[in-house]
């Protein structure tokens, strides 16, 4: 049992139980006071917010708009009446996501995912699509809604609007329909501008280009940019000038509403272009001036025309050409004469007025081929032209040769409406024919011998140049020296026989003089110039100290405009000429092979015309100086040219050769013997042990079967190791497959089928730069480098070449120093 406390201490438990009920009571007041304050906020929250939504459905429902909220998923829980009264729904069934019916089929899918889309991002939600109308139309309305987030950043609900924009929508694209509707206009406009066949241009007042086409800039030669910085006075020919500017100035003051006329521009090439101007003016709405709108027409063909016309006039009445004209009436008496021009009354004696009204038959007589004439009148009853010859008469009965043409001229119908005949006394060349036709029978020996003489060219050059290693070799006095000496016998008398044949035929009467082929051709160079034309490049190289010739200076010159003619002609699309002269001296060796040229041993003046046209095969070389053999079209050549030449040149004891190959050009060498005396050297030829030797590799490449043995021969005989091709691709596989050792030479033709000697010789010297090259050709040095066949530099050993040129030739290859021959080859 407890014993009871004093008084004291009881008294002091019963306030401390007191102070800890009164404290525990304090804490359940607070803890109820500040509920009932809680409460007491979120009472006035609510009916804040009670009053904010009223407000904001207030504001909703006044608004034009339609106003839309929805839950943080999308679903919609509230439309203002605006969306009730448009679409026709009622407020139940737009909510959720009913709402999206009322769009239109084609934009509900694009709606719809752009909705999801931006719920699931909490982005702005906007977009542009078409909302059924009560009465079933469909208008343009924009939808926009933005989320309300609380302080987490957390959707609340979204908030949004549409927009009726159906009228703006129209608007923007009648906008758009017209601005396209303009813009194509402005491009039918511009095309018909820029593409008008004729000049077309805008001018200002005073005479600036504003806008010009392409058809004007290509009239006047000047780009677009530069024809915009010019006026229309600055390009106009001075004499032409005022008038247009008179015509300007009545049409600024309104005296006129257009104006045509012809004036001249200036081409920005320096000439003249003549035009048809026509030019109007474009004033604004205060009637003041714009611009002028200027349609210009380039007329200077027509005009030329007209002048060719005049021009044709009086070259008909000027022709040396006798020219008839008649009617189309062919039954008898036949057609009549209704002009004829002076040449007519020069050829026949019958005046213009004896002859008008006439019938050609004044003309005939007994004489007159009755075959020919009918064959005349046949040709006209078929519309053909006509082509013959007969004999007529003059007035004062003599007879003359004719050769006339005929051809109808026809309407725009093609019905035949007269006759043209251009006719021409030919008395005189019927005379130089009949001389002809006597001359080319005995000329048909002399072809024959040339003939042969070109086939067999180098057939006898290997047999005299192998002959003479026979005799060199052979111990004098032995059967086979002997044998050797005649087979050299038997080519000299071929060589003989072949030059007594040519001599067969010649009758011309010449005049020689002593002459310097140098001034022949530098005296001529302005007319040669001229007569190539701009298209040639016309070289003249005189060599320096030529010696004089005896010949004919007229001939001579007929020779060179001859043949510079064919050169002309061998090359329509322009190239290159050269004319070159050089003192030569013709051994024996060599004039032996030309067997029909009648040359002997000595000194020489030799005249090279050369050109870079299309050049000539075999066939065509071996007839080219034939009286009347022409390459050309009818009535282009008598074929007379070359031949008059080559008997010009014989009759003066000279000699001329061809050298030529398809698509290489021509070179036509002339050789005439030189006036001064000089003493002659022994005609002993060199044995082979005479001329300079060498241990060297040599590759030979020649197409040419004879040539190749003779020089393969001759070159190992003098201590060479020898290599032999026909042509570069051979000789190509020759050296990869060898591939033993080094080519210390080229020795190569320079034309040949299939591959050129530079190509060869280039490809060879990618293989060992070090091979030197040495070609041969039967072109002049200097007119392969004018046309291009052989760099500067580089060494030449001209065909027909002796065994002792080619011997000296090689050492002096193989002998310069290595860096120099590298570097000509290259250059």
């Amino acid at each position: 049992m407890q014993a009871p406390l004093p008084p004291a201490d009881e008294e002091q438990r019963r306030r401390d139980v007191l102070e800890a009920g009164l404290r525990e009571t304090t804490a359940r007041l607070q803890q109820a006071l500040e509920e009932l304050r809680w409460k007491t906020t979120r009472l006035e929250e609510a009916e804040a917010l009670r009053a904010s939504e009223a407000e904001f459905r207030v504001m909703a429902e006044s608004m034009p708009q339609i106003v839309w909220i929805t839950r943080a998923d999308g679903w919609c829980t509230y439309f203002n009446q605006q969306w009730m009264d448009y679409t026709g729904l009622t407020l139940a069934a737009s909510l959720g996501h009913e709402w999206n019916k009322a769009v239109h089929p084609e934009d509900q899918l694009r709606a719809w995912e752009a909705w999801q889309h931006a719920t699931a991002t909490t982005g702005v939600y906007s977009l542009e699509y078409r909302l059924r109308r009560a009465d079933g139309d469909y208008r343009w309305w924009l939808v926009r809604g933005v989320p309300q987030q609380d302080a987490g950043g957390n959707v609340l609900k979204w908030f949004g609007t549409c927009t009726d924009i159906h009228d703006l929508k129209q608007a923007e694209q009648e906008v758009l329909h017209t601005n396209q509707a303009l813009r194509e206009s402005e491009e039918r406009f511009a095309g018909a501008f820029e593409h008008a066949p004729i000049g077309v241009a805008l001018v200002s007042p005073d005479g600036q280009w504003l806008k010009v086409n392409r058809a004007l800039c290509k009239l006047v030669g000047y780009t677009e940019a530069e024809l915009l910085t010019r006026t229309f006075q600055d390009i106009t020919h001075p004499d032409d000038l005022a008038a247009d500017l008179e015509c300007v100035r009545q049409l600024l003051a309104g005296e006129t509403r257009s104006y045509q006329m012809e004036k001249r521009y200036i081409h920005a090439g320096g000439h003249l272009v003549t035009v048809l101007l026509n030019v109007s003016l474009v004033r604004d709405a205060q009637d003041q001036p714009r611009y002028f709108i200027a349609q210009i027409q380039d007329i200077t063909e027509r005009k030329r025309t007209e002048q060719s016309l005049r021009l044709l006039s009086s070259a008909v009445e000027q022709s040396k050409e006798s020219i008839m004209i008649t009617d189309a009436e062919l039954d008898l008496p036949g057609p009549r004469i209704i002009f004829v021009n002076p040449a007519f009354t020069q050829m026949t004696g019958h005046t213009a007025t004896e002859a008008v009204g006439r019938t050609p038959r004044l003309l005939q007589g007994p004489r007159t081929d009755r075959a020919v004439l009918n064959r005349l009148r046949e040709n006209l009853r078929q519309g053909d032209t006509f082509a013959g010859e007969t004999v007529n008469y003059r007035k004062d009965g003599t007879e003359f040769d004719l050769e006339w043409q005929i051809a109808p001229l026809r309407d725009a119908s093609g019905a035949i409406t007269h006759f043209v005949a251009i006719q021409r006394d030919i008395t005189e060349r019927k005379r130089l024919e009949a001389q002809l036709l006597q001359s080319q029978k005995m000329e048909t020996v002399g072809r024959l011998a040339g003939g042969v003489a070109h086939e067999f060219n180098s057939i006898l050059t290997a047999i005299i140049g192998q002959s003479e290693l026979l005799i060199g070799d052979l111990p004098t006095g032995g059967a086979l020296a002997k044998n050797a000496a005649e087979i050299r016998k038997a080519a000299d008398r071929t060589a003989t026989l072949t030059r007594q044949l040519l001599a067969y035929g010649r009758r011309q009467l010449l005049k020689p003089e002593a002459l310097d082929l140098n001034e022949v051709i530098t005296g001529m160079s302005g007319m040669l110039h001229h007569l190539m034309g701009g298209e040639v490049n016309t070289q003249i190289l005189p060599a320096p100290g030529l010696h004089a010739v005896r010949a004919d200076a007229g001939q001579m010159e007929q020779v060179i405009m001859n043949m510079v003619i064919n050169a002309r002609d061998a090359m329509p699309g322009g190239g290159k000429l050269t004319l070159e002269t050089a003192n030569v001296t013709l051994d024996q060796t060599y004039v032996s092979q030309f067997p029909e040229s009648e040359l002997s041993a000595g000194d020489y003046v030799m005249l090279a015309i050369t050109d870079s046209g299309t050049g000539m095969g075999a066939g065509v070389k071996a007839r080219v100086f034939e009286p009347f053999f022409t390459t050309k079209g009818v009535g282009q050549g008598t074929g007379l040219g070359l031949s008059s030449c080559y008997g010009i040149i014989k009759q003066s004891g000279g000699h001329i050769s061809v050298y030529s190959e398809p698509g290489r050009g021509t070179t036509f060498k002339i050789y005439l013997p030189q006036m001064a005396v000089q003493s002659q050297a022994s005609a002993r030829r060199p044995a082979p042990a005479d001329l300079p030797c060498g241990t060297e590799t040599i590759l030979l490449v020649e197409d040419d079967p004879a040539l190749r043995e003779m020089a393969a021969t001759l070159l190992r005989r003098l201590g060479y190791t020898v290599w032999v091709a026909a042509n570069g691709i051979d000789a190509l596989s020759l050296r990869l497959e060898r591939g033993t050792g080094p080519v210390d030479l080229l020795f190569t033709d320079l034309v040949m089928p299939h591959m050129s000697g530079m190509e060869l010789a280039d490809r060879v010297q990618a293989l060992d730069a070090t091979t030197r090259v040495l070609f041969t050709s039967a072109y002049t040095k200097n007119a392969i480098i004018h046309q291009g066949m052989l760099k500067q530099g580089v060494t030449l050993l001209q065909k027909p070449f002796t065994p002792s040129s080619l011997a000296r030739k090689l050492r002096e290859v193989l002998d310069q120093p290595r860096h120099e021959h590298v570097l000509h080859a290259g250059c």
